[in-house]
């Protein structure tokens, strides 16, 4: 899951930012998607994820919504 390949990154030295943006910003650029997902700006879809410090899932919202 996404939790564990980032937090597994983090462990093995990749600078967080870096884990972060691996796990989100890259991949809607890879598939053409970061004009409406990938970071967190206005008049995006607000998918994101609220997490501990130790990377565990707290919240997750899916367009603006908590689930």
């Amino acid at each position: 899951n996404l939790y564990d390949c980032m937090a597994n990154a983090i462990r093995f030295g990749i600078r967080e930012e870096d884990a972060v943006r691996s796990a989100s910003y890259n991949p809607a650029c890879a598939i053409g998607a970061d004009k409406l997902v990938g970071s967190i700006e206005s008049g995006k879809i607000a998918d994101f994820l609220v997490c501990s410090a130790d990377y565990a899932s707290k919240r997750v919202f899916l367009a603006g919504k908590e689930l």
